[in-house]
């Protein structure tokens, strides 16, 4: 059909802003002023419509614009175009928004770390914190989930135009049980007890049940006579359940000699401790070794330590090849060993002990030097032998039992020794 000369017609094109709505739907559509005009297509931003009239006049158009949810749309445009000619025009939608702010109890919770978010977790906030020019609709609030702490379920919650939505986030506590056992039956009966680090004298008996939050605790126990106290342990509670600890004493051999305090004791000393009681000792534990040690320091410090020794004698140490340093105080201590259940006693509370001053050699008469009178002694014992009345070990140099020019010998390089002062 070849449209009359009389007949109208003209081109519009609209462009929709922001470019977010776009991409949300946002469309528009056109007709001719007046009755009886249809509605275009809904198109597109950017897109165009041709239209025809009666008449060859320029014609008023009327354009609208779709609804968008979130967004409040253009109002409707009137505008008017040439016949043949086209017009173009724009239509800006205006997004609907309102805020959004969330707190987050108790305060212990956000000290741990509590916060919340709305994407997923992209992007976390504190409590307290609020957001605003948010697009109206709904939202899935979330929760982080914290150490300890049971998390506030996740909600949807509706961002309403104009107004400030409120939320609270509760978190809840998080508890278990501790039990501590304590090991062996004698040691509580002697009075072993346990207690938190932060409780200064620890008061808890054996197998007491504690209820907690859920975290990480240090205990402690108290110290008793005989005894190795168990050291610090560190003990994290779980959520409903019950964590259990074991603190084991480990009794203490008892130091007989040296005594504690002694003094002239011999530069190769014996030691001697007593046996462990019966029941004291872990169950199954037999006693096939020693550690044996002396130092030069009541701390027992590896560069201080003269003898360092594991071996099988249990209660009794002696060592013909270990000499101390004279007239000076040492230290000793010793734990008994099961090598083979990989088993072993406390340390034994250490004695201390001073050596002898040691003997000059060829001072025969003890008066602490090296002289023709200690000569004489050894020229009037000759030949005598070890068990015999006239014998002097002082005066058997070489110490074969018997005095002999050998004796005499050696005493002259003692007696050398001596004037040279090195002795």
């Amino acid at each position: 059909i070849i449209p009359s000369v009389h007949d109208g017609s003209g081109t519009i094109s609209v462009t929709i802003q922001p470019p977010e709505v776009n991409a949300q739907g946002a469309q528009w559509r056109a007709k001719v002023d007046g009755p009886g005009g249809g509605w275009t297509a809904w198109t597109n931003s950017g897109g165009s419509q041709t239209l025809n009239w009666g008449g060859s006049d320029a014609k008023g158009l009327n354009v609208q614009f779709s609804n968008v949810p979130g967004w409040t749309r253009p109002a409707a445009i009137d505008i008017l175009c040439p016949n043949g000619g086209s017009v173009t025009t724009e239509g800006t939608y205006v997004l609907k928004v309102g805020s959004l702010q969330v707190a987050i109890d108790p305060a212990e919770a956000v000290a741990a770390g509590a916060q919340w978010t709305i994407d997923s977790g992209t992007t976390w906030y504190n409590s307290g914190d609020i957001l605003i020019d948010m697009q109206i609709g709904d939202y899935l609030l979330e929760f982080k989930d914290i150490y300890g702490w049971d998390t506030p379920a996740a909600r949807n919650v509706e961002i309403q135009e104009g107004i400030t939505t409120n939320d609270t986030g509760v978190y809840v506590r998080q508890t278990g049980f501790l039990r501590v056992t304590i090991e062996p039956e004698a040691a509580r009966l002697d009075g072993a007890l346990w207690g938190f680090v932060d409780e200064p004298v620890p008061a808890r008996n054996s197998g007491d049940v504690v209820l907690l939050n859920v975290d990480s605790y240090g205990i402690h126990f108290n110290d008793l006579a005989g005894w190795e106290t168990p050291g610090v342990q560190v003990v994290g509670v779980l959520a409903n359940a019950t964590v259990d600890a074991t603190g084991t004493y480990l009794p203490k051999p008892v130091l007989l000699t040296p005594a504690n305090g002694a003094v002239a004791v011999s530069v190769s000393p014996a030691l001697e401790a007593a046996e462990i009681g019966p029941g004291l000792l872990p169950p199954g534990f037999a006693h096939n070794a020693s550690h044996w040690q002396i130092s030069t320091s009541d701390t027992f410090a590896p560069a201080d330590l003269v003898l360092d020794a594991t071996n099988a004698q249990l209660r009794n140490f002696a060592d013909p090849a270990l000499t101390l340093q004279g007239n000076t105080v040492h230290w000793w201590r010793v734990k008994y060993l099961d090598t083979v259940a990989g088993l072993e006693s406390g340390w034994a509370d250490p004695f201390s002990f001073t050596t002898e001053i040691p003997p000059i050699p060829g001072d025969v008469n003890g008066d602490g030097r090296v002289a023709s009178d200690d000569l004489r002694i050894i020229r009037a014992i000759m030949g005598s032998r070890l068990g015999q009345p006239k014998y002097i070990a002082e005066a058997d140099m070489n110490r074969d039992g018997v005095i002999t020019s050998m004796d005499i010998n050696l005493w002259y390089i003692a007696y050398n020794n001596f004037l040279a002062g090195r002795y």
